[in-house]
């Protein structure tokens, strides 16, 4: 069975860009407090275990909070902490997530929209 899952999250701290030069301790407590949210709305829709026996499709939208240039694979990296959330809420490696990603349109705070595809469930023992 294949699904789709998509997730809104919060527009990534600043500081987990990697241009910016914090004391690492900060990083690890913003990237932490990114992961989880990335986790608990990951499990919000889908509360059972998934597999991935081919690889997953990411597709990455950045709505950004304002018109500054920002460089598209630092944006990429400032979300490695979501995704690494999103991968242990759905159950599965991020080795088998392939991304894609887009610049949408500014909107107030900024957001990241994540949808996933090609993930399926995994067969329960009484199937």
């Amino acid at each position: 069975m294949q699904l789709e899952l998509e997730i809104e999250l919060s527009w990534p701290p600043s500081v987990l860009n990697p241009n910016i030069k914090a004391h690492w301790r900060t990083k690890h407590q913003w990237a932490k407090v990114y992961k989880h949210e990335a986790y608990i709305l990951s499990k919000k829709g889908y509360r059972f275990a998934l597999m991935a026996e081919e690889p997953i499709n990411v597709h990455v939208i950045f709505y950004p909070p304002d018109n500054r240039h920002r460089d598209e694979d630092n944006m990429l990296a400032s979300l490695k902490a979501a995704l690494d959330g999103i991968a242990q809420a759905i159950g599965v490696d991020d080795r088998w997530f392939r991304i894609s990603h887009e610049v949408g349109e500014v909107v107030k705070e900024g957001a990241v929209i994540v949808r996933l595809t090609g993930i399926k469930r995994q067969k329960a023992r009484n199937e």
